[in-house]
């Protein structure tokens, strides 16, 4: 169990609340997973015909990196759907249900621990069809009662969210009660949504159904409402056969979905911002609706959380439902978007959802989908398939390891250490001893995971932002850049420097374990802005701005081309000035007032009068009953821009007691929020305040100072080994004491040199 945050089942409060699984013995937590399979034709005259049912089971005790390997998921059942459908789940199901009844009751004799070990299903996974066929409740989303999670109606879901508590949750009472009521009136259906009981809940100690049937995020997001709001108003019709995202059919507006796959959907809304984001004009509501939607799927699919995270997805969700609502006033929410206002809270009930969904399950269908094909035969085919599935795990069982090794590499070829550069040297060297060889490989896959040069990866960060490195060489031991955020974007934009800093890094060093595309450039078709630099010796070999190519030397140049920012057209703001619009922000004040100490009492800067009025409200609303103010985005982004301007006269990075002494003038505010956003949104104002070289903060003075910082540079670089780590973070927060050094103060730099030697 995890210290803090939820990092897998066993942080929900299903899993500890649950008697036979949370205590110290060993047990068995059992994940199922029910669909239905076409294994014909489905456009053929046997469609239907031959359509299976199939249960899968995986041990949830298992790591993710471990259970996604498809021999891990097992086959617990396959029957025809028909027959299903005759005798209905508790016949079909009594001999699962009796096997499972036993693990709970009795255990599992493991010969390894010479105990039995008992066990229970912890949830099942199913689209949304299959699990409220299975649980029992309405297959028709279009019925007043739709939700198994909430007693929600169809006319609740346009106007009233999840997150207001005003919709009346699904408990075991109540639902034991609705069941009872369907059973003595198979009417009653109608009035809250239950069908009939759950086999499995009737059957099982220690399973329930208003607690076992999870969102699944294949369906609710990637089929479900990403390719749904793709549709509406989408500008563009293109493929891009790198990612397989599928040409948007013309009609996809008559049809109101662009369809694909999910993998295809999540691909084409992930790169979506690189291929079309630099046409679409900033502000534009439409744009910024899809991009919550990214930011929400992308939080979503997080392997942890902690209860700030959690409460900021949920913030998320809740700003993407008003922009819609209100970009497209005539949209109809889907029952979908309703699910996902319930993510939050299924989180804290089973852990991270990407853990549960069901995107591995459907790839085990391919195995059954290709007996099919090579045998040509449909007489029994559960049997076969049943018994061609069992040889299959009989041959995996009896190999000497079960699991792939964690680390495959191929093509392996020993190289001379001092083959390398000098600093690559050292940092191998630290990590291998005094061996003069290495291996060296184009290529590693570690759990699955495809490494390769040229990938880039997210290791460590620097001012709430994370840093970037690529890899260059793939070096086995023991067999064991600048960049900013852009909002617009939802990217990363990276700066790479052609004479960068070299350095080993293991892959446990890593922020994740997964790499970030570095060709989607060339892919894309993008057109960026390009600052050109090359090696002037006039300079001792430093790199300058290329002006005019003539200024290149005759002899072999080196240069480095650094990708820039679009920005918007300029606006004149006086006689002898302009900034674009996305310095449109930035304060009008003097460098000099930002020198300021921080005031014993923070004078809350004024709104407008409309963001006043409510603001006052409000408070006395909080003072009576303390109830927060629900914020709208507009709302939001006056008061955080407002109070960013004025809190950054005194500190640029203000603490957390700062923040929190701000939040006290408007206590309906004060609800719990997201650091991690915070420190995006302050790391994005001071990047467009170092941009327009407004001077950083000088809390202090002294050595913290600008000043202070560039005589602390040159004294680490007269160091016989310099800290380039130290190097670099000093040169950014001196960038502009050194601008105004050359452009204002307009010092010879044989002075500059003179100075500091």
């Amino acid at each position: 169990m995890s210290p803090e945050g939820y990092y897998s089942f066993r942080d929900g409060s299903h899993f500890k609340e649950n008697v036979l699984l949370n205590v110290e013995e060993c047990r068995i937590a059992l994940g199922l997973y029910i669909e239905e399979v076409e294994v014909a034709n489905p456009t053929g005259t046997s469609k239907k015909k031959h359509k299976l049912c199939a249960i899968y089971w995986v041990l949830a005790n298992l790591d993710s990196k471990y259970r996604s390997a498809l021999h891990s998921i097992q086959l617990a059942l396959l029957c025809k759907v028909n027959a299903l459908k005759e005798h209905g789940y508790d016949e079909v199901l009594r001999p699962l249900i009796q096997d499972i009844a036993t693990l709970e009751e009795n255990g599992v004799y493991v010969e390894q621990l010479a105990e039995s070990v008992k066990g229970t299903i912890l949830y099942v996974a199913a689209d949304n069809l299959g699990a409220h066929s299975l649980a029992g409740f309405q297959e028709s989303f279009a019925a007043d009662y739709f939700c198994r999670f909430c007693m929600c109606k169809q006319d609740d879901m346009q106007d009233k969210e999840v997150r207001s508590g005003v919709l009346q949750p699904r408990t075991r009472e109540n639902h034991e009660r609705h069941v009872q009521e369907v059973l003595c009136d198979h009417t009653a259906a109608k009035h809250h949504g239950v069908k009939r009981g759950c086999p499995l809940n009737e059957k099982l100690t220690h399973f329930h159904v208003v607690n076992g049937f999870p969102h699944d995020i294949l369906h609710d997001f990637l089929e479900g409402i990403v390719p749904a709001e793709l549709s509406l108003q989408f500008p563009y019709t293109f493929s891009d056969k790198a990612d397989k995202p599928q040409t948007i059919p013309k009609t996809f507006f008559c049809r109101g979905t662009t369809g694909g796959n999910g993998h295809e959907n999540w691909s084409l809304l992930r790169l979506l911002p690189l291929m079309i984001g630099y046409n679409i004009p900033e502000g534009d509501q439409s744009w910024e609706r899809l991009m919550l939607l990214k930011d929400v799927l992308e939080l979503v699919m997080s392997p942890h959380f902690t209860e700030e995270l959690i409460h900021f997805l949920d913030c998320k969700i809740s700003e993407h439902r008003e922009l819609l609502q209100k970009t497209f006033p005539n949209y109809k929410l889907r029952p979908k978007h309703h699910f996902i206002e319930h993510y939050a809270e299924m989180i804290k009930i089973f852990g991270p959802l990407v853990d549960m969904w069901t995107m591995r399950f459907e790839g085990k269908h391919k195995f059954f989908k290709k007996v099919v094909h090579d045998t040509c035969n449909l007489k029994n085919v559960a049997c076969t398939l049943a018994v061609r599935h069992q040889k299959m795990m009989a041959f995996h069982l009896d190999s000497p390891t079960f699991f792939k090794p964690p680390l495959q590499i191929e093509k392996v070829r020993s190289v001379m250490v001092t083959s390398f550069p000098e600093n690559v040297q050292s940092s191998l060297h630290q990590q291998n001893g005094k061996q003069s060889t290495v291996l060296v490989a184009p290529s590693a896959c570690v759990h699955g995971v495809k490494y390769c040069a040229d990938m880039i990866f997210s290791v460590g960060s620097c001012s709430g932002l994370p840093e970037f490195r690529q890899i260059t060489h793939i070096v086995v031991i023991n067999t064991e850049v600048l960049s900013w955020y852009t909002e617009h974007l939802r990217a990363y934009e990276l700066c790479f420097s052609g004479a960068g800093c070299l350095a080993v890094t293991q892959l446990s060093e890593l922020n994740d374990a997964f790499p970030y595309q570095t060709k989607i450039q060339e892919k894309c078709n993008l057109q960026f802005d390009l600052s050109v630099m090359y090696e002037d010796s006039n300079f001792d070999n430093a790199f300058c701005n290329l002006e005019d190519i003539g200024d290149l030397p005759s002899t072999r140049a080196t240069v480095k081309v650094i990708p820039l920012l679009v920005t918007a057209s300029t606006t004149s703001m006086s006689d002898d000035s302009s900034v674009s619009e996305d310095t449109a922000i930035l304060p009008t004040h003097s460098s000099s007032t930002r020198h300021d100490p921080w005031p014993e009492i923070f004078d809350i800067p004024r709104f407008p009068v409309d963001v006043e009025f409510r603001l006052r409200q409000a408070n006395l609303a909080y003072l009576q009953d303390k109830t927060y103010l629900n914020v709208p985005r507009d709302m939001k982004h006056t008061i955080l821009e407002k109070l960013a301007e004025e809190m950054y006269k005194f500190d640029g990075y203000p603490n957390e007691e700062r923040i929190n002494s701000v939040a006290l003038a408007h206590p309906c505010l004060q609800e719990r929020g997201s650091p991690d956003g915070l420190k995006f949104k302050m790391g994005n104002y001071r990047t467009k305040l170092r941009k327009a070289d407004f001077v950083k903060v000088g809390v202090n003075g002294g050595k913290t100072g600008g000043p202070g910082m560039a005589k602390l540079l040159v004294e680490e670089m007269k160091k016989l080994n310099p800290s380039a780590s130290l190097i670099a973070s000093k040169m950014d927060q001196t960038f502009s004491v050194r601008r105004r050094e050359i452009v204002d103060a307009e010092t010879p730099v044989k002075a500059l040199q003179e100075r500091d030697k």
